[in-house]
């Protein structure tokens, strides 16, 4: 998407990605996403106890800011995958 004066910059272009991550992990029932020493904690809803992958916290990928938001959007799409808690 270009307006007038061109092509987005890149940290407008993050921004709505961003934005575009939190209305999907919205969508699929997640209430929170931490990042913490390259671990990934994903809350659905109100609950106090993050999804696993295979019994463990995924770890963030990706080196520049843009590879990391494209993984926790996989992420996140995995998320909406799993059975919602009881």
């Amino acid at each position: 998407m270009a307006d007038r004066d061109g092509a987005r910059p890149p940290p407008v272009a993050r921004f709505f990605r961003l934005a575009a991550l939190r209305i999907q992990a919205t969508a699929r029932g997640v209430g929170r996403i931490e990042v913490r020493e390259g671990c990934v904690r994903i809350f659905r809803g109100h609950s106090c106890d993050p999804l696993l992958q295979r019994g463990r916290l995924p770890q963030l990928t990706g080196r520049t800011v843009d590879q990391q938001l494209t993984a926790l959007t996989k992420l996140v799409e995995a998320a909406g995958k799993t059975a919602p808690e009881r």
